[in-house]
């Protein structure tokens, strides 16, 4: 059956099974997607609109994705080679773009939390490296981390976090990007650039998205400074790092100012979470051993990745026994021998495995709707690359060492008996990835020879869904988020200005971003309330009222 050249063969089947099979089963959760659109053209909640609206809606969505695709490929992009098409490109990548600019001004309304307070006023207070040496011998093990907050000593505190969660997105994109391209490059039987280029871009895209919509905690990881600095930039060091080792043992990058970068690279990636440490050991063992098994290559290869392993194993070693370290574990573990610490970690061993079980399964547990359709485009993407049936094995030796990764990097904390939601983000992440790669060689096996005619349907698809996914989070936080900026900023101001003189400051309260929580309590020796009254230069400082009170009866008052 043909129309206007589109054939009903094996991928249209799957296609449209796929995607009715989506819309009947996560139906609310596709009304949420499309919530924000429906919204912006009728300022009305489809949420709220009766069934019989949802449906149709439903059904002109499902009809706009199937087909708008179709017909744009048929009326304007009839090349064979759609990527050498720069209008078809940009239709392509305008999604993604979209996702950028959307989290750019999430990120720009963040200001200050937490711990971002006593952070900037030890850094401004004591200055770059007796704050780094302060930090590293008396409370913790991350020296990235702390080179980085290290810098509120230089640059204005809210404009420079605002700045680095914006480079944190970046260095995941490109750097998933970037290792896909390697992937596809080698994996894939056709060697068209173009086409890789397109996939790996879009394949990036859709995991970025799925980085921050399945993290637990993205309010915590990506959108908090002081988180940001440990898991975030963690994270996308990590991903750089190992695109940049793979460049070199494959011969791509033989330059020894590239090989100097990756090495800096490594050691930084080894200065963030303890997490990520852990799990770029594994990789870059995993690396080690997967070339041996699979690859035969010059002698030069594996002298460079022993160099990279063992430079990981002595950059984590320089983190892990901080003495800054010994004092966090200190905190959540009481010894009174040596003896007694071994022993206390032996009985714990058990109840470590089970929980680092736990976070795995747990993650197909944690908004399983949401990850069908972040792996819907993964399969769909794989529809069009043909993988080499003789490279299966090494593809599942990758999916095995990410879980892997993922397993054993969560275990110091199991041990610890202290598994924050925040820092379970990062073996998800792996386990997203894995997710990821599984269903994509999954897409690729399934059919015989990949169809271009396909090729624009698909790739537009795989960065419209990220993009209503990721635009339903934008609609219904960007309010509160910027709520809560003007409220920060309010507050700040007053502060700023007060006498700070009086011994006792009352001021009014700002809610924790991504939390029911407020910054400052009633209790002025409450720790939080003490670390923004050293920050503000105030001896104590407590609030009973919520800034937006304030801020409306000053218009009120301002009005009369």
């Amino acid at each position: 059956m043909k129309i206007k050249n589109y054939r009903m063969d094996r991928h249209s089947i799957i296609f449209f099974f796929i995607w009715v099979v989506s819309l009947l089963v996560f139906r609310i959760r596709i009304i949420n997607f499309l919530d924000f659109i429906f919204f912006e053209i009728t300022e009305k909640s489809l949420l709220t609109r009766n069934v019989y609206i949802q449906i149709a809606v439903l059904s002109g969505s499902f009809l706009l994705i199937f087909f708008l695709p179709i017909i744009l490929q048929n009326c304007f992009f009839r090349k064979t080679d759609l990527t050498m098409n720069h209008a078809a490109r940009v239709s392509i990548l305008s999604p993604l773009i979209v996702i950028f600019v959307c989290f750019c001004i999430l990120s720009w309304n963040v200001r200050l939390k937490r711990d971002d307070y006593w952070e900037i006023f030890d850094a401004q207070t004591l200055g770059q490296f007796k704050f780094i040496a302060s930090s590293y011998l008396n409370l913790m093990t991350r020296y990235t981390s702390l080179l980085l907050k290290s810098l509120y000593a230089i640059f204005p505190p809210t404009l420079y976090i605002d700045s680095c969660l914006i480079l944190c997105l970046i260095m995941i994109f490109s750097g998933l990007s970037l290792i896909n391209k390697i992937f596809l490059e080698h994996f894939s039987i056709v060697q068209d650039i173009p086409t890789l280029n397109m996939v790996s871009l879009v394949m990036g895209g859709n995991e970025t998205v799925g980085f921050l919509m399945m993290s637990p905690k993205i309010w915590e990881i990506y959108l908090w400074g002081s988180g940001a600095f440990v898991y975030a930039f963690g994270i996308g060091l990590t991903i750089l790092s190992i695109y940049c080792i793979l460049r070199i043992i494959l011969g791509k990058s033989k330059s020894s100012g590239f090989f100097i970068f990756t090495s800096i690279l490594c050691i930084l990636s080894c200065g963030c979470s303890e997490l990520t440490t852990i799990s770029f050991c594994i990789y870059s063992f995993a690396l080690l051993i997967g070339f041996r098994l699979f690859y035969h290559r010059p002698s030069g290869w594996n002298k460079k990745l022993i160099f990279f392993w063992i430079l990981s194993w002595i950059a984590a070693l320089f983190s892990f026994a901080a003495p800054g370290g010994k004092a966090r574990a200190d905190s959540f573990i009481q010894i009174s021998s040596e003896d007694s610490f071994f022993a206390l970690i032996i009985s714990r061993i058990g109840d470590a495995f089970q929980t680092g079980l736990n976070v795995i399964t747990g993650f197909f547990l944690y908004r399983l709707d949401l990850l069908v359709f972040f792996l819907l485009v993964s399969f769909l993407l794989g529809l069009l690359v043909k993988i080499r049936k003789e490279k299966i094995i090494q593809l599942l030796f990758i999916i095995f060492v990410l879980l892997f990764a993922s397993f054993v990097c969560i275990l110091p904390n199991a041990l610890l008996h202290y598994v924050p939601t925040r820092v379970v983000g990062i073996p998800w992440s792996w386990i997203y990835l894995s997710s990821c790669l599984l269903t994509f060689v999954a897409g690729s096996l399934l059919v015989k020879k990949p169809s271009k005619e396909y090729l624009y349907i698909c790739l537009l698809i795989g960065t419209i869904i990220p993009m209503c996914i990721f635009g339903s989070f934008f609609s219904n936080s960007i309010d509160m988020v910027k709520r809560i900026r003007l409220e920060w900023e309010y507050r700040d101001q007053i502060l700023q200005t007060i006498d700070k003189q009086p011994t006792l400051i009352e001021t009014c309260q700002v809610p924790v971003l991504g939390t029911d929580m407020m910054d400052i309590l009633e209790n002025p020796q409450d720790e939080y309330n003490k670390n923004i009254a050293r920050y503000y230069g105030v001896k104590q400082i407590m609030a009973k009222e919520n800034c937006r009170s304030w801020i409306e009866n000053e218009q009120t008052q301002v009005a009369q």
